[in-house]
C-alpha cells in the first residue's frame, strides 16, 4: 500500500474529475433534450399556426366565390318576390322563336314548398312555387323538347316540369309530313317556378360589413 500513497492525491482528482466531467454531460445532455422538446412544441406550434392560416384563405376564397354567386341571385329572379313577367317574357319569346302556333298559359298563387328535407338541409331559407299551366299547339313532337331545352337557357328563373300530357290532333291527313296545318299535336305541361325568401342576417358577408 506504501507504494500508492504518493499517487492518492492523483487518483483523487481524477475521481473528481470524472464526477465533474459526467455531472456537465449529465446537464447537457438534459439541457440539449429540454432544448429539442422545446424546438419540436415550437414546430408543432408553427404547423398549427400554418393550418390555420390556409384554412382561412381557403374559408375566405369559399365565402367570396360564394357571395359573388348570392349577389346574382335577386338579379336572376330567385330570391325575393316573383318576376311573373320575366317569366311570361321568356315563354312568349321561345314559343315565337319556334313558330309555335298557339300558346295559352294561367299561373297559380305563390305558395310554400314543404319539403322537410329542405328545411333541415337549408335552415332559415323559406321556398316558394308557382305553378304554371301551359297549353300549345305543335308541328310535331319535338317541338316540345326544344321548347323546353330553350326556355330552359332563356328563362330568367328556377322551374321544374311536374308533368307534361301530348296528344295527336285529329286530322284528315295520312301523316304529319302530309298535313297541311302546323297544330298537329295538342300538349299541356305544368311547370313549377321557384323562389326563395332568406333572412337578412343570413346573407352572405352581412355579418362581416357589420363587423367593420
Amino acid at each position: 500500500m506504501t507504494h500508492l500513497k504518493p499517487l492518492q492525491k492523483e487518483l483523487l482528482i481524477f475521481i473528481i474529475c470524472l464526477l465533474l466531467a459526467g455531472t456537465v454531460i449529465f446537464i447537457s445532455y438534459n439541457a440539449l433534450q429540454t432544448a429539442r422538446d422545446n424546438l419540436s412544441a415550437q414546430q408543432q406550434t408553427l404547423d398549427a399556426a400554418k393550418d390555420r392560416y390556409y384554412l382561412a384563405v381557403e374559408h375566405k376564397a369559399l365565402l367570396d366565390k360564394f357571395a359573388s354567386r348570392y349577389a346574382e341571385l335577386p338579379q336572376k329572379n330567385i330570391i325575393g318576390e316573383e318576376n311573373r313577367l320575366s317569366w311570361v317574357d321568356a315563354i312568349e319569346t321561345t314559343a315565337e322563336r319556334l313558330q309555335l302556333p298557339h300558346l295559352k298559359y294561367r299561373i297559380e298563387k305563390r305558395q310554400p314548398l314543404d319539403a322537410a328535407s329542405l328545411k333541415k338541409s337549408f335552415p332559415g331559407i323559406d321556398v316558394f312555387f308557382s305553378s304554371m299551366t301551359l297549353e300549345m299547339q305543335l308541328l310535331h313532337e319535338g317541338d316540345l323538347y326544344r321548347f323546353l331545352d330553350q326556355l330552359k337557357n332563356r328563362a330568367n328563373g328556377i322551374f321544374s316540369v311536374e308533368r307534361c300530357a301530348i296528344q295527336k290532333n285529329l286530322t284528315v291527313a295520312a301523316s304529319v309530313l302530309q298535313s297541311n296545318t302546323s297544330q298537329n299535336f295538342s300538349t299541356v305541361c305544368v311547370l313549377n317556378w321557384y323562389t326563395l325568401q332568406v333572412p337578412v342576417s343570413s346573407k352572405p358577408g352581412l355579418n362581416a360589413r357589420r363587423s367593420q
